[in-house]
């Protein structure tokens, strides 16, 4: 297990998701000769009732990934995001993905 420190500001944004450890790639997910840690994402969500800018918003310690150069710049009241370790094996394992805002990809 590892230690790690979070630190989120503004307090309306949470993290609400953390795919860890997915299951391996079946089916037509094999032809892209994916392992499984390529299908690992973390969400965040807006729970306050105004739109909340994500400038500044990152994850520093056990993935790397700053919302401000993301494809995501903020989200309204209810909205979420995903922060991909691996987008073409996420987009291909989640078919309603072009419905989700997708930040970007993490390392």
């Amino acid at each position: 297990m590892a230690e790690a420190v979070f630190v989120v500001a503004p307090p309306e944004l949470v993290v609400t998701e953390v795919m860890y450890h997915p299951r391996e790639p079946a089916g037509v997910e094999t032809n892209g000769g994916y392992l499984p840690s390529d299908y690992e994402f973390i969400e965040i969500r807006n729970t306050g009732a105004t739109p909340t800018p994500l400038v500044g918003v990152r994850f520093a310690d056990g993935i790397q990934f700053d919302f401000t150069w993301g494809a995501v710049d903020s989200l309204g009241p209810g909205e979420y995001a995903v922060a991909v370790n691996n987008l073409a094996a996420f987009t291909n394992r989640y078919p309603g993905w072009s419905g989700m805002k997708i930040a970007g990809e993490y390392e």
